[in-house]
């Protein structure tokens, strides 16, 4: 289900904490709640956006967002990049990337690009790695 207006505080919230879970390993940015609440309102607003909310209820189970960009190097094909990807539980987390996935599809992406959660060990490092699929 799209995530809506009345999800922000939630949603402010989750990327706050998410963004502060992978700063672990000693690299200080400058960042506040307020900074993740207008991002989070512009994401919602933008159709390069897409920000996918699974419920049970009022509660938010699971969240994946993504947006739509072309890759620096050619031949720059519409790809889709994960940017927020929680869940309760993995079932519910899976289904909200592959319901982010068949949104990019549909709106020509013919990549999608997450990243994989690795423990940040070394203070002053900061590793990301990510796996891209073919839609």
């Amino acid at each position: 289900m799209l995530a809506t207006l009345k999800d922000l505080p939630f949603l402010t919230s989750l990327l706050y904490q998410e963004c502060e879970r992978t700063r672990k390993g000693g690299i200080e940015v400058a960042w506040s709640v307020e900074e993740a609440g207008l991002f989070i309102a512009k994401a919602l607003s933008d159709l390069s956006f897409h920000i996918e909310v699974e419920r049970t209820g009022n509660s938010i189970q699971a969240v994946c967002g993504v947006k739509l960009f072309n890759p620096l190097l050619p031949p720059h094909p519409l790809s889709v990049v994960e940017w927020l990807w929680w869940g309760k539980d993995k079932k519910a987390t899976v289904r909200v990337w592959n319901t982010c996935k068949i949104w990019a599809k549909a709106q020509g992406a013919q990549y999608a690009m997450c990243v994989l959660a690795r423990p940040q060990t070394r203070p002053g490092k900061f590793i990301e790695t990510y796996q891209w699929v073919e839609l």
